[in-house]
């Protein structure tokens, strides 16, 4: 498989804020800070612009087995204000802020055209151009009209998106013996042996004659039969023939899911379908169907072919990649008498696609496209994600973001919360978008070339979704004062399924706490270690005094406790001062009296 393409790709962002605030005696009710409308004489208010160019000319996809070769030849990509690829002016979709709602305006045309050729030993087989594109007649308001459609606030017909296909259908039957020549084509290479072998016969014996004129030429001709047999036929049966010499059932499909293995692993698109953690020939799933499109069983080397209801032969197979991958340090660390700010991390940008490719080949519908079973998941996509990153550097990597400041005595700090705890790594706030194609195909999860050539705008239902959730830990400290703790949730999404309802943004402070361990530690704990300091020296006065002294209870036992409280100082009784601050009733000057 080669590929290759020339052209220009340009995109482009402005975005413009009108922010009023309110003075006093404005109106009752009117907000203190909004955002103002947008003025389309002026120019002024709250506007976003993007635009977007892409023209590519010389767009050729070629795909060759052995001396077939099939593909793109020559085709045109165009997306810009006017579908013309000599002109430059971008494509623009703007959304403005209008009566306090946002509006949503495009100015562009597409037009897609890819001529599709079969090579056989080097002559072209037109098959006919695939073409997509806006009506012409709508001009530059082509890509307005076709969302309006989708919206549905525009006339299904005429439509706006055109879509010409090629005459695949004719190329391909329906009959079933198709489907085991494919998976095992000896016995039709048998025949085929067997028929030349008997030519080769007919004109090296029967026909080896010397007739006038034409002498035994005809005998020679046998003999390029024989080289025939023995040269591509040989090399076609030595092509399905396993390690043991023997013919291999199956033999094209495994060639097949190499060769598909080999093309997209080769771009670097090929995915780990089946999810064992690593893409090898294997994640060119490939599994036999009934007509109801269920999955009978998984095709596997050397199997022969399943007797029962099947219907099908269908190869899947996940690609993607990442289309831009990077990060924007936010390098802020001010430190100023009285003030500091420090910010750790910035933003990290992802933009990654993924197609969930699958086609068949059915008794009864002949070459289809496979689509997923499930509704919610569409098959081709475009993510957009732009993260809160703790280390831009690394956009593969995703830490935790960070901000702390200082204003005198007061401190305070942001930081990014984990999304999900359960989920290996950080979890970021983020701003996502997903840009996707879904194809509607049948019951039975099949796409056939008839619906599409009966039907084509039907099968694609494209959708366009953006969420931003942004979730923070917040604290403002003071010395000697609890820690006061709370988190910021930022939380809106928009959806082209419904364009005209705009949700309104979820802005709240949750979780609002205090946090005493910082009073303690930071404050209360500082003072008792300087108590502990203060009266250090007389710990071992302390203890000296409190430690009994051995043997002494056997000097002073059977003395009169009154006298030795009369002539050595001994506490007199309960009520004594000694006994108040509870010291021993007798010292050691007591041991006189024994």
């Amino acid at each position: 498989m080669s590929g290759a393409a020339a052209g220009r790709l340009s995109a482009g962002l402005a975005l413009s804020a009108g922010i009023g605030i309110a003075l006093p005696g404005a109106p009752a009710g009117t907000p203190f800070v909004q955002l103002l409308d947008h003025d389309p004489v002026t120019g002024k208010g709250t506007k976003l612009d993007l635009t977007a160019s892409v023209q590519a000319g010389g767009v050729t996809l070629k795909l060759k087995v052995g001396q077939i070769e099939a593909g793109i030849f020559d085709g045109t990509i165009v997306l810009d204000e006017d579908a013309d690829i000599k002109t430059l002016a971008p494509a623009a979709l703007r959304v403005a802020l209008e009566k306090g709602q946002p509006k949503v305006s495009a100015v562009g045309a597409f037009d897609i055209d890819l001529p599709l050729k079969l090579m056989l030993k080097g002559k072209p087989v037109p098959l006919g151009d695939l073409s997509v594109y806006t009506d012409p007649a709508l001009g530059s308001g082509g890509v307005q009209a076709l969302f309006e459609q989708i919206a549905g606030v525009r006339a299904a017909e005429p439509s706006v998106l055109k879509v010409d296909l090629p005459d695949f259908e004719r190329l391909l039957s329906t009959d079933n013996a198709l489907l085991k020549m494919l998976y095992d084509p000896t016995p039709v290479l048998d025949g085929i042996d067997l028929g030349l072998g008997e030519l080769q016969s007919l004109f090296e014996a029967t026909l080896d004659v010397d007739l006038p004129f034409i002498g035994n030429g005809l005998a020679e001709v046998g003999t390029m039969i024989g080289d025939l047999r023995g040269g591509l036929l040989l090399e076609l049966r030595n092509s399905l023939l396993g390690e043991d010499g023997l013919p291999v059932p199956g033999k094209p499909v495994e060639i097949l899911q190499k060769t598909l293995f080999d093309a997209f692993n080769g771009l670097g698109i090929l995915q780990d379908t089946n999810r064992d953690g690593k893409v090898n020939e294997a994640d060119v799933d490939i599994g036999f169907y009934d007509v109801s499109g269920k999955r009978l069983m998984t095709w596997v080397k050397g199997m022969p072919f399943p007797k029962g209801p099947v219907d099908a032969i269908r190869f899947d197979m996940d690609l993607g990649g990442r289309i831009l991958g990077g990060g924007l340090d936010i390098p802020l660390d001010l430190n100023l008498p009285g003030f500091e700010l420090k910010v750790d991390g910035g933003f990290a940008l992802d933009i990654s696609w993924a197609f969930d490719f699958s086609f068949g080949l059915s008794t009864q519908e002949g070459f289809y496209l496979g689509v997923n079973q499930d509704e919610k998941v569409p098959e081709l996509r475009l993510d957009l994600g732009l993260f809160l990153d703790g280390d831009a550097s690394d956009p593969d990597k995703i830490t935790a973001f960070e901000g702390r400041g200082k204003l005198l005595f007061f401190e305070a700090g942001l930081k990014d919360i984990d999304h999900d705890p359960n989920k290996p790594g950080h979890q970021p706030s983020a701003l996502t978008g997903r840009l996707a194609l879904d194809v509607v195909g049948d019951g039975a999860g099949r796409l056939t070339l008839g619906k599409v050539l009966s039907d084509g705008l039907s099968v694609l239902r494209p959708s366009f979704v953006v969420d931003a959730d942004l979730r923070l830990g917040l604290f403002l400290a003071a010395t000697g004062l609890p820690k006061l703790e709370a988190d910021f949730v930022f939380d809106w999404g928009w959806s082209l399924d419904d364009p005209g309802k705009v949700e309104i943004p979820r802005i709240n402070i949750e979780n609002l706490r205090l946090d005493l361990k910082s009073t303690v530690l930071d404050w209360l704990l500082p003072i008792a270690d300087k108590v502990a300091k203060g009266v250090a020296p007389f710990k071992d006065i302390v203890n000296a005094l409190v430690t009994p002294i051995p043997g002494l209870e056997q000097v002073v036992k059977g003395s009169d406790p009154a006298r030795r409280d009369q002539q050595g100082g001994c506490a007199p009784g309960p009520e004594s001062t000694a006994h108040q601050l509870g010291l021993p009733r007798c010292s050691a000057l007591c041991a006189r009296d024994a």
